[in-house]
């Protein structure tokens, strides 16, 4: 007798039944100590005053593009090259989500003048344009994707924009210069109704958004991510139990400010680099000014 075998797509659902089960597992069990460290501090304080500054790109367009690009956050490439070449040259070291993980959870130390240079939403105007620049003066960032959106073309409010491949990611992190993680799978879109899925999903579809992310990084190839950011910043009651509950080390809002051993390990801050920041005002935000204002 001929033995049965499973079909492609019925192991596929099976294996994303198994990932969801055992998040939703892992949610169950979760101690009232590990949620306690999420919506609080770190509890490994620091005394040594050392600070992460974590810089937020979007989209890099090139300075013949930036009067018609309608991306509020859309930074020209001589910007991005110039605030680049000014961390390379001012001693700043640019680190990893790893690296910034073992500092933060593991008393791991990190590098002077650490920086963690991250791109939100994975256009691929990253590999065309920000990765170059990246790569010729040996810099690290993070990549924060969502995973719906790789390969395809957002014509949205009148933009041309495309998002990145997964060949391009793979070629960008097998360099080693780029890490990636989520930005969730799915919950960059408005609701139905105009809300923030992560406000107002309950934990049940936050794990699966959160497996679902999980299975697609395992498909390409990619290590498992270790840090989400949270699209526009926001992670809600059920949302967030899910994610601290959830195998990821960090979370990530939008909320101005420097990491350090006290942030809260689930709603770290982030500077946005938006255009038409000049450099005088980039090296404030760099640095570590505890009297910027941002």
């Amino acid at each position: 007798m001929r033995e049965a075998v499973m079909p492609d797509t019925t192991r596929k659902t099976v294996v994303s039944v198994l990932i969801i089960t055992f998040v939703l597992l892992g949610i169950l069990v979760c101690s009232a100590e590990s949620r306690e460290s999420g919506l609080t501090h770190l509890a490994a304080a620091s005394t040594s005053g050392q600070s992460v500054t974590v810089l937020v790109y979007h989209h890099i367009v090139e300075d013949s593009e930036s009067g018609y690009i309608r991306n509020g956050t859309a930074v020209t490439l001589d910007e991005f090259r110039a605030q680049m070449a000014y961390i390379a040259s001012q001693g700043y070291s640019t680190i990893s989500v790893q690296q910034l993980a073992g500092w933060l959870l593991d008393n791991e130390p990190l590098p002077p003048k650490p920086v963690l240079i991250t791109f939100d939403d994975g256009y691929d105007s990253v590999y065309r344009k920000a990765y170059p620049v990246l790569r010729e003066l040996g810099m690290q960032a993070t990549l924060f994707v969502v995973g719906s959106f790789t390969c395809h073309h957002n014509v949205e409010a009148g933009e041309d924009l495309w998002y990145l491949s997964w060949s391009q990611i793979r070629d960008m992190v097998q360099t080693g210069h780029i890490d990636v993680q989520s930005h969730t799978f799915a919950a960059h879109l408005h609701t139905e109704d105009g809300k923030i899925p992560y406000a107002v999903w309950g934990v049940h579809q936050v794990i699966q958004d959160i497996a679902r992310m999980e299975e697609l990084l395992r498909m390409h190839a990619l290590p498992s991510a270790l840090a989400i950011a949270y699209p526009w910043g926001v992670c809600g009651g059920g949302a967030f139990e899910a994610v601290v509950c959830s195998s990821l080390l960090l979370g990530f809002g939008v909320e101005p400010g420097r990491v350090t051993r006290d942030s809260p390990q689930y709603m770290l801050p982030r500077l946005i680099i938006f255009p038409g920041t000049d450099l005088s005002r980039f090296a404030r935000i760099v640095s570590d000014d505890t009297q910027f204002c941002w």
